[in-house]
């Protein structure tokens, strides 16, 4: 019999720290962003966004969801579809470029 080469236990070595708790998290970020008076946040779709929103809009800061940025779903279904299979776990690849994913009528330039 052959002997598996799968890797049942893959990890990545990292250099940094963990951040555990909402108020720690925002005295870290605030503390390494002091002078920036915006932030915008592009959460991993399945995180607690309502709780990321509600703890950051303590921070007095203006937070940016980028979720708000993009186009309609519909607009975004027909700009994919074409790279779409039946296989829900393989399709093609794509040359659609993430500005084409957001809404540019629902940016605002400040000065």
């Amino acid at each position: 019999m052959r002997k598996s080469n799968y890797d049942k236990q893959p990890s990545t070595h990292i250099e940094g720290k963990i951040v555990c708790g909402w108020d720690k998290i925002i005295k870290v970020l605030s503390e390494a962003w002091a002078d920036e008076p915006v932030w915008a946040i592009d959460l991993y779709p399945g995180t607690y966004e309502e709780d990321f929103l509600e703890a950051f809009a303590k921070t007095g800061r203006k937070i940016i969801n980028t979720r708000d940025l993009m186009r309609p779903e519909a607009e975004i279904r027909q700009l994919t579809e074409r790279f779409m299979t039946d296989d829900v776990l393989f399709g093609y690849l794509s040359n659609i470029r993430l500005n084409e994913y957001f809404d540019s009528s629902k940016f605002k330039v400040q000065s």
